[in-house]
């Protein structure tokens, strides 16, 4: 279990318990759950499945304090039920005393010897909602976890987590504007295939779409400031309409897009970042608005060689030839 996946794992469960204690009620009310909410975690919640199985949850609330006898004794109930791996059963084990023991039940344990990481206690409610603090969102549409981010002064779509229909992100949660699309928030996920994203959506952070390879079209927001690099670097997109509320198109953005065949620049956006058009190996042709005063290194490598780039009349720091001769000069070191 790769340690960064078995965090939002950990993290989305923990929330769930404390918004809603009944999942853990029966055995089928919590296969539902996990199945629901955290479809995409299937070892993860195989391995809870079965340290339910060996009677931990009801064991935890007749306990006083969990010790290293009480986890061991349930870590042997796993082994030898179902074979499972001596590192996989500790980890199940020590996460039900961690995320029901410690956090719902409140009962003392040594936190540090439980999980192996580093894991503190929720802060007090009345304080400032923290950043890290993630939530669960779900519509008919898909669910994620999500956070407020007092820099953007709205929610953040965090992580995705379980995908229906699509996914449509909604405007508001919990009557705060959802504002931004944290950074690495759909990447590798190739059951991402189309997503509805609102206009009051400014930031999308670096890699947010990273080789989401069946992504095929996404309608940017009217009113997007930043979006990060690589945002949609090695994705499966194969249109893009960029609005000019974004000053710049940042490094990689789309680079290795190799179905991008249709760009659209409009007048505002003033500057590119390097490599942000790599390798797009389908992309015959890109206008570039009269806006644009800085252009970045090996911005087309490996296209314009054979393509064509063109600037908007009025633009007086770039024309279409000099940004050609530029780019294939900087690629290839010599040859124009």
């Amino acid at each position: 279990m790769g340690q960064y996946h078995t965090q939002i794992f950990e993290d989305t469960f923990i929330q769930l318990l404390i918004d809603r204690p009944e999942i853990i009620k029966s055995k089928s009310i919590l296969t539902n759950c996990l199945k629901d909410i955290l479809a995409g975690y299937v070892l993860e919640s195989n391995l809870l499945l079965a340290s339910y199985d060996t009677g931990i949850v009801d064991a935890l609330r007749k306990e006083e304090e969990i010790t290293q006898k009480f986890t061991a004794r349930f870590v042997k109930r796993m082994i030898d039920a179902n074979a499972t791996h001596s590192e996989m059963a500790r980890w199940a084990v020590n996460f039900w005393c961690f995320a029901y023991g410690v956090q719902i039940l409140n009962l003392p344990a040594n936190i540090s010897e439980l999980l192996g990481v580093k894991l503190t206690k929720p802060k007090d409610e009345t304080e400032e909602p923290a950043e890290s603090k993630f939530k669960v969102f779900q519509n008919n549409y898909c669910s994620f976890l999500y956070s407020y981010q007092v820099s953007h002064h709205g929610m953040v779509v965090d992580r995705i987590l379980n995908i229906g229909k699509g996914i449509k992100i909604p405007e508001e949660i919990d009557d705060k504007p959802v504002v931004a699309i944290g950074k690495k928030a759909f990447a590798h996920r190739n059951d991402v295939k189309k997503i509805q994203i609102p206009d009051t959506v400014k930031y999308i952070g670096r890699q947010a779409f990273y080789n989401c390879t069946q992504l095929k079209s996404v309608t940017l927001p009217s009113m997007l400031k930043e979006m990060g690099n690589e945002a949609f670097a090695m994705s499966g997109i194969e249109s893009i309409h960029i609005p000019g509320t974004l000053a710049t198109i940042n490094e990689r953005m789309f680079s290795f897009c190799n179905r991008l065949s249709q760009v659209q620049i409009d007048s505002g956006v003033m500057a590119i970042g390097d490599y942000a058009f790599s390798e797009c190996a389908k992309l015959e042709e890109i206008v570039l608005p009269y806006s644009i005063n800085r252009v970045g290194e090996f911005v087309f490598e490996s296209v314009l060689s054979r393509k064509s780039v063109k600037v908007t009349y009025g633009n007086y720091q770039f024309d279409s030839e000099q940004l050609s001769k530029k780019d294939v000069e900087e690629q290839d070191g010599r040859n124009p």
